[in-house]
């Protein structure tokens, strides 16, 4: 535990991100994503994220980001609010994503959170090339 591995990553098609995974048991790491609003449009909108470290390649399915992310900054916004002491937002008012601006900070804890997320529910199990990204996956 501890252990620190550099490693490559992209979502889709896009472009490639280096990173370092901290080991933090046998079974899971923690990945600190880039703090972009790209990456984080990406993570929501992408269907894929494709890892390489280690010489290994990983991919694992962004299904439900979205969804999750969007529950996060409803959860982030009302715990702002009490932290400001105004009113809560309505829990019936809608969300809207696309609208939620959220500060660095909470930007990146919400990919990083998401991509843990997505890490334990798809089990981390390493996969081999497909035809669809053969040219990027263990070459990038």
């Amino acid at each position: 535990m501890g252990q620190v591995v550099p490693l490559r990553y992209y979502i889709d098609r896009g472009p490639v991100f280096d990173a370092r995974a901290v080991a933090i048991t046998k079974n899971q790491v923690s990945i600190e994503l880039a703090d972009s609003e790209y990456l984080f449009t990406r993570m929501r909108k992408g269907y894929v994220i494709y890892l390489q470290a280690e010489g290994t390649d990983y991919q694992f399915s962004l299904q439900g980001t979205s969804r999750a992310l969007t529950q996060l900054g409803l959860c982030v916004n009302t715990e702002l609010a009490q932290e400001r002491r105004t009113a809560q937002p309505a829990q019936t008012a809608a969300f809207d994503p696309d609208a939620f601006l959220p500060t660095d900070s909470s930007r990146l804890e919400a990919t990083t959170f998401v991509a843990n997320l997505g890490a334990t529910r798809n089990g981390g199990i390493p996969h081999t090339s497909d035809e669809r990204n053969s040219e990027r996956v263990g070459g990038i």
